[in-house]
């Protein structure tokens, strides 16, 4: 692979991984075609079950008396493989030998909360 295509490539895996971090530090809006799609509240946001519903994988991070404490959660896998990490607030991403990784401060659907739900009922 030339300078040129690993620059893009690159460039790609980064625009993609932030874009993650971006949806959500400020939310995904719900969509009109979407069934909770409510035209009194155009601007409502995607719930985190929802958001959670494509995950792949859910790795929960635990303190050794077994309570919560955060988690990471596989949306993508093969090409590229993307985990998203609430414990550090990053989105990482890897493909072909490549790494991206960006930053989230916020979690607007409260995904975090919702694992945390999901972790109390195992």
């Amino acid at each position: 692979m030339n300078a040129q295509a690993k620059t893009d490539s690159y460039t790609r895996n980064l625009a993609h991984a932030e874009q993650i971090a971006h949806d959500i530090e400020h939310g995904l809006p719900v969509e009109e075609h979407h069934d909770d799609f409510d035209p009194d509240y155009p601007d409502a946001l995607m719930s985190a079950y929802e958001w959670l519903s494509d995950a792949l994988d859910i790795e929960y991070i635990v303190n050794s008396d077994g309570t919560f404490k955060s988690a990471r959660v596989m949306v993508a896998y093969g090409g590229p493989t993307i985990w998203v990490d609430f414990s550090r607030g990053q989105v990482e991403l890897w493909w072909w030998g490549e790494y991206a990784r960006a930053g989230f401060h916020e979690d607007a659907m409260g995904i975090e909360d919702a694992l945390q739900e999901l972790w109390g009922c195992l």
